[in-house]
């Protein structure tokens, strides 16, 4: 009977140190944090470009929105994205090249080009993300932001394990999130005060140049309350990309082959 008793209270104590999910801390000196951001390092260093088409559906913050894309994005922030009709003609064409920006209307002719403002995405597609981030949440690996080091890990009876990361001493900046086969299937990202600002989950993973890629991405921004859905197909991960991808006029909008 006494050892049953202790037995009860060791079950007791390991449940009381579980958090959401079932997630319970791990011990200093388990191996999987550090060989998990190891290969997640390892992957964003090894995918610096995409292109592929989309199926992206926004709500949230008076926002509902739904579009057929073709998308070409290279770290550390150039971007294509060609809005597609019904027809896949291509209505619309934004494009930055990490400095500058240039914008095409084909219902309305207009052409607008300028100094690449943070909050160009949230003005034409109604996410507030940063070309960088938007790039890190299309590709399923972010890079690692400097100083940041493991705060704790945690981990699920399943074999999913989640890493906080922050300054030393410091709040989390960075929760990351891996699967039972080691894939990162999550990202949450926090303000210097400690606020989730956006939240991305991937899924639907199948191989790309021999290697999972996800081709569905949830996504959560802080900024605007908006939820997006984004499915991806006929994906090529670092493709050679023609010169002048990353401008559009209203000549040149057949190079970015975003018809059909």
């Amino acid at each position: 009977m006494r050892r049953l008793a202790i037995a009860a209270l060791l079950l007791a104590a390991t449940a009381a140190c579980r958090g959401p999910g079932g997630l319970a801390t791990l011990p200093a000196g388990d191996p999987r944090p550090a060989r998990l951001l190891a290969a997640c390092e390892q992957a964003a260093a090894g995918r610096h470009a995409l292109r592929g088409r989309a199926r992206i559906e926004v709500k949230g913050g008076g926002v509902d929105y739904s579009a057929r894309q073709v998308v070409v994005a290279e770290r550390p922030a150039r971007l294509r994205v060609e809005v597609l009709g019904l027809f896949g003609q291509a209505v619309a064409v934004l494009t930055t090249d990490g400095g500058r920006f240039e914008l095409f209307r084909g219902e309305s002719l207009a052409f607008e080009e300028g100094e690449l403002r943070p909050d160009i995405l949230w003005q034409e597609a109604r996410l507030a993300l940063r070309p960088e981030e938007a790039i890190a949440v299309l590709l399923g690996a972010p890079l690692p932001e400097p100083g940041l080091v493991p705060l704790r890990a945690a981990g699920a009876d399943d074999g999913s394990v989640q890493v906080s990361l922050g300054a030393p001493g410091g709040p989390v900046r960075r929760r990351l999130a891996f699967d039972e086969q080691g894939r990162l299937a999550g990202l949450e990202v926090l303000g210097e005060d400690g606020v989730l600002a956006w939240r991305a989950r991937w899924s639907g993973f199948a191989p790309v140049g021999g290697v999972p890629f996800a081709h569905a991405i949830q996504l959560w921004v802080a900024e605007g309350d908006t939820r997006a859905a984004i499915s991806l197909r006929d994906v090529e991960l670092n493709p050679e990309l023609p010169p002048g991808i990353f401008s559009v006029r209203p000549a040149q909008m057949a190079a970015a082959g975003g018809g059909g």
